[in-house]
């Protein structure tokens, strides 16, 4: 068996293989895998592949970057994939040089890399992403050249995508970038066929995109913002996670929260202009905060390291359980209770990421909650003293009696 070693990036002047074979002279998608990303002189590392097997190295760089971005290192992962781009473009051009330079399996293997490796660019690399139907476009056509049916490669590719999956990811994940609809067959036979993990980040593109403080680029330039998907799209991709995944439960709990604060804030402005609350809506919202409470907490439990991103929607979903129960007219009890949750709940973020919380923000939750109980205590004085008055009226009533009693007895 050859040595193994740790493979980073390598440099070469090799013209991409999609700028040749479509002609084009100025392209994006081919100046990303033009690029040179070894001019940073960092050296990235992407696992043990095989000595002088290119085909496993750009396979196993894709399975880094995708890694990378999973695990939170935005900036490495997009690193990766624009390397990964430039050396499968690379070796893609060697094999239409040579057609005998790869057996049938790997080079289809190389085609899919290369295919997989534009959309993820395209989803996650800033520049790229105002050119992501054009490098959608070139992973369509380098998919079209895999055959049906994939020879089997080399037993040194340890990370090989399907041609199933690959499909199914530039169908969904492209209708995602597009912000087209997403059909649900389609959808079932993403499941089935993408692993998790890439199920699981395009989950997040696609939640990322419906929060409007996660969108990037200029605000004067609308036309650069990435489309926006539908709240129903992103819980769709959310329930294509495994049953078992505490971040499917994230997923789906925060797709719920978000749908419910929408009605909240709406019935709040109602409320706040004197105008009638609708119940019914206020009702259905409280329906989907409490599923979203289950659901977060069952997230929160079965992750390994809970963290900020655990407990903010839950804090969240607990002021606006608190609003709801306001606008409601509850008893002051459950309001203070859920105001009280949440304050705990940012506490515990805030131990993880102090920044995530704002310090106002909270203090003026607690002088909420004060406000609320000082309240509630007063009543309850008044309730007391009514009961006094109750009470000698009762008794001036008795005597009054008595006294009447006792004339009768002297007549």
């Amino acid at each position: 068996m050859p040595p193994k070693r740790a493979k980073g990036l390598k440099k070469s002047t090799a013209e991409p293989a999609s700028k040749r074979a479509r002609g084009d002279t100025a392209s994006p998608a081919a100046d990303a895998s033009a690029a040179d990303p070894s001019e940073n002189a960092q050296t990235l590392f992407v696992g043990d592949v095989e000595e002088d097997h290119e085909v496993a190295e750009v396979a196993a760089m894709l399975h880094a970057a995708t890694s990378r971005i999973a695990a939170g290192d935005a900036d490495q992962g997009r690193t990766l994939l624009r390397g990964t781009v430039h050396e499968a473009a690379r070796q893609l051009g060697l094999a239409a040089a040579d057609a005998d330079l790869l057996p049938a399996g790997d080079h289809a293997v190389l085609r899919l890399v290369y295919a997989l490796a534009l959309f993820w660019t395209a989803a996650y690399g800033a520049d790229e992403a105002k050119h992501a139907g054009e490098f959608l476009d070139i992973a369509r056509d380098t998919l079209a050249e895999v055959p049906a049916t994939v020879p089997a490669p080399s037993a040194a590719i340890a990370h090989a995508p399907t041609r199933a999956a690959v499909q199914a990811v530039l169908k969904v994940g492209g209708a995602l970038l597009a912000g087209t609809k997403i059909a649900q067959k389609d959808l079932d036979v993403y499941a089935d066929a993408v692993p998790h993990a890439d199920r699981e980040a395009i989950a997040w593109i696609a939640h990322r995109r419906l929060t409007p403080a996660d969108k990037d680029g200029d605000d004067d330039e609308e036309a650069d913002e990435p489309a926006v998907p539908s709240i129903d799209t992103v819980e769709a991709l959310w329930q294509t996670l495994d049953n078992d995944s505490s971040v499917k439960h994230l997923g789906v709990g925060q797709v719920l929260l978000l749908k419910a604060t929408a009605v909240v804030e709406e019935q709040g402005e109602r409320a706040e202009a004197d105008k009638p609350v609708d119940k019914n809506k206020l009702l259905i919202a409280a329906e989907l905060l409490d599923t979203a409470h289950t659901l977060l907490a069952k997230a929160r439990d079965t992750d390994d390291h809970p963290n900020e991103a655990n407990f903010l929607p839950l804090a969240e979903t607990c002021v606006n359980q608190g609003a709801v129960a306001e606008m409601l007219d509850e008893d002051a009890d459950k309001v203070a209770n859920a105001y009280m949750m949440a304050v705990a709940y940012f506490k515990k973020a805030a131990e993880h990421a102090p920044d995530a919380v704002d310090a106002e923000m909270l203090a003026g939750l607690e002088d909420t909650i004060r406000a609320i109980l000082a309240e509630q205590g007063d009543e309850s004085d008044e309730s007391e003293v009514d009961d006094e008055d109750e009470d000698d009226d009762e008794d001036d009533e008795e005597a009054a009696q008595g006294e009447s009693d006792d004339e009768e007895d002297d007549e």
